[in-house]
């Protein structure tokens, strides 16, 4: 297994240079911060969102792209031809043709699972389809799933042997849990989806470590 990490230890960014990384809802929230993070360094970043945003048009300018190394590519993690679209894109982007990094943050809220003022019982009226849980579980869990098995798929892709030497960083997929994946709150739907994730995670970081990947 992966050796737990040092927090007190200075990180050193210096082993990200040159890196290709793709970050899902990277337009926004928490993507966004994490691309940009990188994006700073001068690393091959490449942001995907759930769907098209003011601030990814903003990040995919050429003055960005030029200077930082920015790929925007507008993405639905709910549809599997479009993350692979996107992990595509990144692939050809990086001029290694490979990818080092994918992290997965695509993610959105959810509601509780019981509503105030819910509408009284009634043979005469259907209740009505949770607004929340359908879409929360296909972004935070399936997108997650299809992400993670992209990554695993593609980061066993040959590098360019055109190109300069692959960074001696190891493989790594990033997937986000929260303290939703842990705890008893009260957005039942996201909840579960965070579970699911913490599942995933679970039963695959084993099997990425023996693939030579960390997770």
């Amino acid at each position: 297994m992966t050796p737990v990490a040092d927090l007190f230890k200075t990180l050193d960014c210096s082993v990200l240079k040159d890196i290709n990384i793709l970050v899902t809802g990277g337009a926004s929230g928490l993507g966004a911060l994490i691309a940009t993070s990188f994006v700073e360094y001068g690393y091959g970043t490449m942001q995907s969102g759930h769907k098209q945003s003011q601030h990814g048009a903003e990040l995919q300018s050429p003055s960005q792209i030029s200077t930082k190394r920015l790929n925007y590519v507008s993405t639905d993690v709910t549809d599997w031809q479009s993350q692979v679209t996107a992990f595509k894109s990144a692939i050809t982007y990086s001029g290694r043709r490979s990818i080092d990094v994918v992290v997965a943050t695509a993610g959105v809220g959810g509601q509780p699972f019981i509503v105030r003022d819910e509408e009284p019982p009634s043979l005469d009226k259907d209740h009505p389809l949770p607004r929340s849980a359908c879409l929360n579980i296909d972004v935070n869990a399936k997108g997650v799933y299809y992400t993670s098995k992209l990554a695993q798929h593609y980061f066993a892709l040959r590098p360019s042997l055109q190109t300069k030497a692959t960074p001696s960083v190891r493989k790594c997929l990033v997937v986000i849990r929260s303290l939703a994946g842990y705890l008893e709150i009260n957005d039942s739907d996201y909840t579960a989806s965070k579970w699911a994730v913490r599942g995933l995670f679970r039963s695959t970081r084993s099997k990425m470590e023996d693939l030579g990947y960390r997770k």
